[in-house]
Protein backbone atom coordinates (compact mmCIF):
# COMPACT_ATOMS: atom_id res chain seq x y z
CA UNK A 1 0.00 0.00 0.00
CA UNK A 2 1.34 3.39 -0.96
CA UNK A 3 0.00 6.45 0.80
CA UNK A 4 0.89 9.90 2.05
CA UNK A 5 0.25 11.51 5.39
CA UNK A 6 -1.06 15.05 5.46
CA UNK A 7 -0.99 17.35 8.44
CA UNK A 8 -4.09 19.03 9.84
CA UNK A 9 -5.50 21.49 7.33
CA UNK A 10 -3.10 20.49 4.55
CA UNK A 11 -4.63 20.01 1.14
CA UNK A 12 -3.71 17.27 -1.25
CA UNK A 13 -2.19 18.27 -4.56
CA UNK A 14 -1.75 16.73 -7.96
CA UNK A 15 1.99 16.55 -7.33
CA UNK A 16 1.47 14.60 -4.09
CA UNK A 17 -0.92 12.17 -5.79
CA UNK A 18 1.57 11.67 -8.63
CA UNK A 19 4.31 10.90 -6.11
CA UNK A 20 2.13 8.33 -4.35
CA UNK A 21 1.24 6.77 -7.73
CA UNK A 22 4.95 6.51 -8.61
CA UNK A 23 5.61 4.78 -5.28
CA UNK A 24 2.66 2.43 -5.89
CA UNK A 25 4.06 1.49 -9.30
CA UNK A 26 7.46 0.71 -7.74
CA UNK A 27 5.79 -1.47 -5.10
CA UNK A 28 3.73 -3.27 -7.74
CA UNK A 29 6.90 -4.02 -9.72
CA UNK A 30 8.78 -5.10 -6.58
CA UNK A 31 6.01 -7.52 -5.54
CA UNK A 32 5.12 -8.60 -9.10
CA UNK A 33 1.58 -7.23 -8.96
CA UNK A 34 -0.25 -6.35 -12.15
CA UNK A 35 -3.02 -4.19 -10.67
CA UNK A 36 -2.88 -0.88 -8.85
CA UNK A 37 -6.05 0.46 -7.26
CA UNK A 38 -6.10 4.19 -6.64
CA UNK A 39 -8.60 5.55 -4.15
CA UNK A 40 -9.00 8.98 -5.69
CA UNK A 41 -10.27 12.09 -4.00
CA UNK A 42 -13.76 13.44 -4.61
CA UNK A 43 -14.29 16.28 -7.02
CA UNK A 44 -12.59 17.26 -10.26
CA UNK A 45 -9.53 19.20 -9.10
CA UNK A 46 -5.85 18.68 -9.79
CA UNK A 47 -5.57 15.76 -7.37
CA UNK A 48 -8.44 13.95 -9.09
CA UNK A 49 -6.89 14.55 -12.50
CA UNK A 50 -3.58 13.20 -11.17
CA UNK A 51 -5.37 10.15 -9.75
CA UNK A 52 -7.11 9.19 -13.00
CA UNK A 53 -4.45 10.14 -15.57
CA UNK A 54 -3.16 7.08 -17.39
CA UNK A 55 -5.60 4.67 -15.74
CA UNK A 56 -7.35 1.90 -17.64
CA UNK A 57 -10.70 2.33 -15.89
CA UNK A 58 -12.41 4.70 -13.47
CA UNK A 59 -15.00 3.36 -11.05
CA UNK A 60 -17.11 6.24 -9.81
CA UNK A 61 -18.97 5.58 -6.57
CA UNK A 62 -21.87 7.99 -6.27
CA UNK A 63 -24.66 8.51 -3.80
CA UNK A 64 -28.19 9.46 -4.82
CA UNK A 65 -28.13 12.96 -3.38
CA UNK A 66 -28.39 16.26 -5.21
CA UNK A 67 -24.70 16.98 -4.61
CA UNK A 68 -23.79 13.38 -5.47
CA UNK A 69 -25.52 13.64 -8.85
CA UNK A 70 -23.88 16.99 -9.54
CA UNK A 71 -20.41 15.64 -8.68
CA UNK A 72 -21.04 12.48 -10.71
CA UNK A 73 -21.80 14.51 -13.82
CA UNK A 74 -18.66 16.62 -13.34
CA UNK A 75 -16.46 13.55 -12.93
CA UNK A 76 -18.02 11.96 -16.00
CA UNK A 77 -17.19 15.09 -18.00
CA UNK A 78 -13.61 14.76 -16.78
CA UNK A 79 -13.27 11.08 -17.66
CA UNK A 80 -14.88 11.72 -21.06
CA UNK A 81 -12.39 14.54 -21.68
CA UNK A 82 -9.49 12.19 -20.97
CA UNK A 83 -11.25 9.32 -22.81
CA UNK A 84 -11.00 6.96 -19.84
CA UNK A 85 -13.55 4.14 -19.69
CA UNK A 86 -15.83 4.69 -16.70
CA UNK A 87 -18.33 2.62 -14.75
CA UNK A 88 -20.64 3.60 -11.91
CA UNK A 89 -21.61 2.07 -8.58
CA UNK A 90 -24.46 3.69 -6.67
CA UNK A 91 -23.75 3.59 -2.94
CA UNK A 92 -26.65 3.85 -0.47
CA UNK A 93 -29.06 3.60 -3.39
CA UNK A 94 -31.97 3.07 -1.03
CA UNK A 95 -31.71 6.46 0.72
CA UNK A 96 -33.38 8.09 -2.28
CA UNK A 97 -34.64 5.69 -4.94
CA UNK A 98 -35.96 8.53 -7.12
CA UNK A 99 -32.46 10.02 -7.37
CA UNK A 100 -31.06 6.53 -7.91
CA UNK A 101 -33.36 6.20 -10.91
CA UNK A 102 -32.20 9.61 -12.16
CA UNK A 103 -28.58 8.42 -12.00
CA UNK A 104 -29.41 5.18 -13.80
CA UNK A 105 -31.37 7.03 -16.52
CA UNK A 106 -28.57 9.56 -17.02
CA UNK A 107 -25.96 6.80 -17.24
CA UNK A 108 -28.11 4.85 -19.72
CA UNK A 109 -28.42 7.96 -21.91
CA UNK A 110 -24.63 8.44 -21.77
CA UNK A 111 -24.00 4.71 -22.33
CA UNK A 112 -22.08 4.44 -19.07
CA UNK A 113 -22.54 1.12 -17.27
CA UNK A 114 -23.96 1.07 -13.76
CA UNK A 115 -22.24 -2.06 -12.46
CA UNK A 116 -23.83 -2.16 -9.04
CA UNK A 117 -26.09 -0.68 -6.42
CA UNK A 118 -25.28 -1.01 -2.74
CA UNK A 119 -27.85 -0.38 -0.02
CA UNK A 120 -27.15 1.71 3.05
CA UNK A 121 -25.28 -0.47 5.53
CA UNK A 122 -22.92 0.27 8.40
CA UNK A 123 -20.88 -2.92 7.87
CA UNK A 124 -17.91 -0.95 6.51
CA UNK A 125 -17.68 1.04 9.74
CA UNK A 126 -18.03 -2.14 11.80
CA UNK A 127 -15.27 -3.83 9.79
CA UNK A 128 -12.93 -0.84 10.23
CA UNK A 129 -13.55 -0.82 13.98
CA UNK A 130 -12.52 -4.49 14.06
CA UNK A 131 -9.48 -3.70 11.84
CA UNK A 132 -10.73 -6.13 9.21
CA UNK A 133 -11.61 -5.92 5.56
CA UNK A 134 -15.26 -5.93 4.67
CA UNK A 135 -14.99 -9.52 3.45
CA UNK A 136 -13.15 -10.74 6.57
CA UNK A 137 -15.70 -9.09 8.81
CA UNK A 138 -18.66 -10.46 6.86
CA UNK A 139 -17.26 -14.00 7.05
CA UNK A 140 -17.08 -13.73 10.84
CA UNK A 141 -20.55 -12.18 11.11
CA UNK A 142 -23.72 -14.13 11.68
CA UNK A 143 -25.78 -11.28 10.23
CA UNK A 144 -27.34 -12.26 6.90
CA UNK A 145 -27.60 -8.62 5.73
CA UNK A 146 -23.87 -8.12 6.22
CA UNK A 147 -23.02 -11.28 4.29
CA UNK A 148 -25.38 -10.25 1.47
CA UNK A 149 -23.72 -6.82 1.34
CA UNK A 150 -20.26 -8.39 1.13
CA UNK A 151 -21.50 -10.70 -1.65
CA UNK A 152 -22.76 -7.66 -3.57
CA UNK A 153 -19.36 -5.98 -3.23
CA UNK A 154 -17.68 -9.16 -4.53
CA UNK A 155 -20.06 -9.25 -7.51
CA UNK A 156 -19.29 -5.62 -8.33
CA UNK A 157 -15.57 -6.35 -8.10
CA UNK A 158 -15.98 -9.34 -10.45
CA UNK A 159 -17.64 -7.00 -12.97
CA UNK A 160 -14.77 -4.53 -12.64
CA UNK A 161 -12.23 -7.32 -13.23
CA UNK A 162 -14.18 -8.53 -16.26
CA UNK A 163 -14.26 -5.03 -17.75
CA UNK A 164 -10.54 -4.55 -17.07
CA UNK A 165 -9.75 -7.84 -18.82
CA UNK A 166 -11.77 -6.66 -21.81
CA UNK A 167 -9.88 -3.36 -21.87
CA UNK A 168 -6.52 -5.10 -21.63
CA UNK A 169 -7.48 -7.59 -24.36
CA UNK A 170 -8.64 -4.72 -26.57
CA UNK A 171 -5.29 -2.98 -26.07
CA UNK A 172 -3.55 -6.20 -27.12
CA UNK A 173 -5.88 -6.59 -30.11
CA UNK A 174 -7.62 -9.68 -28.73
CA UNK A 175 -11.36 -10.00 -29.38
CA UNK A 176 -13.49 -10.39 -26.25
CA UNK A 177 -17.13 -10.96 -25.55
CA UNK A 178 -19.00 -8.01 -24.16
CA UNK A 179 -20.52 -8.60 -20.75
CA UNK A 180 -24.28 -8.70 -20.62
CA UNK A 181 -26.46 -7.63 -17.72
CA UNK A 182 -24.06 -5.21 -16.11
Amino acid sequence: MAHARLGIGEETSGKLVSTVRTNAKKLAEQYHKDLIIIDGPPGTGCSTIAAITGTDLVLVVSEPTVSGIHDLKRVLELTAHFMIPTVICINKYDINEENTQMIENFCAEQEIPVIGRLPYNDIVTKAMLQEQTLIEYAKSSACLNENEFADQVCQIWARVENILMGIQDKQKGIKTLKMKNL
